[in-house]
């Protein structure tokens, strides 16, 4: 039995599990480095909003971005290695 084109171009880029797990380690780390700056942004607007410290705004407008930074970084990342 055949299988259709887009079926085997799926198949394609299916790996069999165990393969490339350093891959998805790293992308677990930028995920959760992400996600963890983005807490620590939230948490310094929250401190600013009850305290009215700017220093709070300061820290939390910096965490911001570059977690920005990081997550165009992720992204690019992502965008290549499904071009390449």
């Amino acid at each position: 039995m055949r299988t259709p084109a887009k079926h085997r171009a799926a198949l394609r880029s299916w790996h069999p599990p165990g393969r490339h797990r350093a891959a998805c380690a790293t992308m677990q780390l930028f995920r959760a480095l992400l996600f963890l700056m983005l807490v620590g942004a939230g948490v310094c607007f929250a401190f600013f909003i009850a305290t009215n410290n700017l220093r709070f705004r300061r820290w939390g407008m910096q965490l911001l971005q570059y977690t920005l930074l990081t997550a165009l970084v992720f992204f690019g990342i992502l965008i290549l290695s499904r071009i390449l």
